[in-house]
């Protein structure tokens, strides 16, 4: 199920928090008006759909959250619920996770054990500085990623925007 959202109504919140058979979910939002409301709406306080979503009992193996002005509050959210779910692929392509948000992440990847691929390419932390610019901030961000992956034998691809 691929879902681009133009507007988020109660009915299709309801319907999709529902749905534990969903396998492959995609949220995408490409307009740049309104994306705060649909990262709240979908991640909240931890009662938006995708939380819901990501409840034990979901069948969810593929969660991508691109382009909606994810935060790192938001991210967190969701990497607190990931333990505890069958996601093998978790995209955040595109969003506003900045440098303590994949801090925070890479500390919690040794639980995520279902986690096979991350991407987490042009978000705050890593974009709009030059290909070879060694900023010590994208270097602790690297490192710390590396060291959550060490801990996680799952994961088998880390994308993100850049090589080094």
């Amino acid at each position: 199920l691929v879902i681009r959202i133009y507007s988020l109504d109660k009915t299709l919140a309801e319907g999709l928090s529902n749905a534990f058979h969903l396998q492959s979910v995609l949220f995408e939002y490409t307009f740049k008006r309104n994306k705060q409301f649909l990262a709240d709406s979908l991640v909240g306080n931890g009662n938006g759909i995708v939380m819901q979503m990501l409840s034990p009992q979901s069948q969810l193996k593929e969660l991508r959250l691109e382009r909606l002005h994810l935060g790192n509050d938001h991210f967190l959210r969701i990497a607190e619920m990931l333990p505890t779910t069958q996601v093998h692929v978790l995209s955040v392509h595109k969003n506003s996770i900045e440098r303590e948000g994949i801090l925070a992440f890479a500390r919690k990847l040794p639980k995520m054990k279902c986690l096979k691929k991350v991407i987490l390419s042009h978000n705050t932390w890593e974009h709009g500085r030059d290909p070879n610019d060694r900023s010590p901030s994208y270097q602790v961000c690297i490192t710390a990623l590396l060291k959550g992956m060490v801990g996680n034998y799952s994961i088998e691809c880390l994308e993100l925007a850049r090589s080094e």
